[in-house]
């Protein structure tokens, strides 16, 4: 490829950073794409399309999620070696998906079928979020805030088709110039109006859609919250004599906020808010017992628990929710643990690398996934990066949670665009479910988000203090996605197979027998 091929991908790359979080230039992921295509355009087999999407993806990666190196190699006690050779692994997987997406272009325009690309594009970013490769952070919707109008429509077609609209406009933006430089302005015209029509559907969905849900929200029991933000250093927070420390400025920023005769009903601490097990430190945990039936508010927080089995002892990274009278009510063991962070894959192969947590040993998942059981209703918690996977809250919200809960500290990754990205994935949750979003960490960013998706209440990145708010506890019918999930993707699926089949049995199997160009 020559010089000029390299750079339009690499502004492609570029483009799709400066849409994301923290940059507040969203709207250009609608063309952020468009370099690649005409680089791609030009590329003569499928080895070149996977480069250009792979060095595409290097760029965007690399810039986007840099905050990688920062948690493994500050808090995580590797060396500047180990640092480089995990960053670089992280961004070589996330860029490989973006290399399949080169790969899936180049197929479709060597075949005439370019406009199967977003189906097929929609498909590799689904893989990427699968149990198996449990990474879906950085795909291309998460450039666009929950709050507007265009983004409501994932209460029906989940983040994953906000994503195939995006990779569609990129497609036939880049197709109209085509077209327009070919001469062929009849096509081109044609593939705008089309493409008019499809966003202005989606866009006046969501213009209607917000006044409604809000309208329907006023039903909802009230619920008054509180949620605490410590900012505790992550390089102190572990240490023994924070125990007492940080213990202590939680106490004391909870009785700040229930001053002047204001009673939360619930007060929120992020994960692992507790650094002692609190089965073993009842002379430290009486004092959270006592501030919870002072105040007479239920308290979730986040804590280390362990359990005793035959021949072993396993941890697990917990929420705890206390009732009015200072009785645990309930515990959730968080589920979808984070790799190299609360366990080590491949331990074996990997010697060298220790948790970067509390504890020398994996975390062990939780067997279940439900909500908190409160008299006030049920509660949805999701701990850390559980809260960027639309599965987890989708299944607590059909096992009946009515508030969603995120615990979380982003402290691990410092002043970087982590915390940013980690509260921008975390509010599509309330808009799938048209639910009320909590979301308290460590050091920011700790916020309240309305069933539309909008930020009604946030906490400013390494702030010290607390929120107050009203949420509501949801009810009536669940949304389209909460019933049935990522149908759309079921859909992309069967069409392109649809498309495939009838071309292949009915038009003398083109795929077969069409030379490239």
């Amino acid at each position: 490829m020559r010089l000029a091929q390299w750079l339009l991908i690499a502004l492609s790359g570029a483009l799709m950073t400066l849409s994301f979080p923290p940059f507040k230039l969203y709207w250009l992921v609608w063309i952020a794409l468009i370099p690649l295509f005409l680089t791609l355009q030009d590329l003569a087999s499928y080895q070149d399309g996977f480069l250009a999407g792979f060095f595409m993806g290097l760029v965007h990666v690399s810039t986007a999620m840099y905050w990688i190196s920062i948690s493994v190699h500050r808090y995580g006690g590797i060396n500047l070696w180990g640092t480089a050779a995990l960053t670089l692994l992280f961004i070589l997987y996330l860029s490989f998906y973006w290399g399949l997406v080169g790969i899936v272009y180049i197929f479709l325009d060597r075949w005439k079928y370019p406009y199967l690309f977003p189906f097929a594009a929609t498909l590799v970013e689904y893989l990427r979020g699968l149990p198996l490769t449990r990474f879906p952070w950085g795909g291309v919707e998460m450039a666009l805030p929950p709050h507007l109008a265009i983004s409501q429509i994932v209460d029906i077609i989940g983040i994953y088709g906000l994503g195939f609209l995006i990779y569609l406009i990129n497609l036939v933006t880049y197709r109209i110039w085509l077209d327009l430089r070919m001469g062929r302005q009849v096509s081109a015209i044609r593939q705008g109006i089309v493409t008019i029509l499809i966003l202005a559907a989606v866009w006046v969905y969501g213009v209607f859609r917000i006044p409604t849900v809000l309208r329907e929200s006023l039903s909802w029991k009230k619920m008054r919250v509180c949620v605490v933000q410590p900012n505790i250093d992550q390089s102190v927070k572990w240490e023994k004599s924070w125990r007492i420390k940080g213990l202590r400025r939680y106490l004391m920023i909870t009785q700040r906020a229930v001053q002047g005769g204001y009673r939360p009903d619930l007060v929120i601490w992020p994960e692992a808010a507790l650094t002692f097990y609190i089965n073993e430190n009842p002379s430290l945990f009486k004092h959270v017992i006592a501030l919870v039936r002072h105040g007479h508010f239920m308290l979730i927080f986040g804590a280390t628990s362990y359990e005793l089995t035959s021949d072993k002892t396993v941890f697990h990274n917990s929420a705890y929710i206390l009732s009015r009278g200072g009785k645990i009510l309930d515990r959730y063991d968080k589920v979808r643990l984070v790799p190299f962070g609360e366990y080590v894959p491949l331990r074996r192969w990997f010697p060298f690398i220790k948790n970067i947590v509390g504890t020398e040993e994996d975390f062990t998942p939780g067997k279940y996934l439900r909500p908190l059981k409160t008299p006030e209703g049920s509660i949805g918690v999701t701990i850390c990066f559980e809260g960027i996977f639309p599965g987890i809250s989708r299944t607590l919200v059909r096992k009946g949670a009515r508030l969603l809960v995120n615990i979380t500290n982003d402290a691990w990754f410092g002043r970087s665009s982590e915390p940013y990205q980690h509260l921008r994935l975390s509010a599509f949750r309330a808009v799938e479910e048209r639910c009320y979003l909590v979301r308290s960490t460590e050091t920011g960013i700790s916020a309240i988000v309305g069933p539309t998706g909008r930020i009604l209440v946030r906490l400013p990145l390494y702030t010290e203090g607390f929120s107050r708010g009203i949420v509501r506890l949801r009810k009536g019918p669940m949304t389209f996605y909460a019933r049935f999930g990522d149908v759309f993707i079921l859909f992309c699926a069967l069409f392109i197979l649809v498309i495939f089949f009838y071309f292949v049995c009915y038009i003398k199997s083109p795929f077969l027998t069409r030379s490239y160009r």
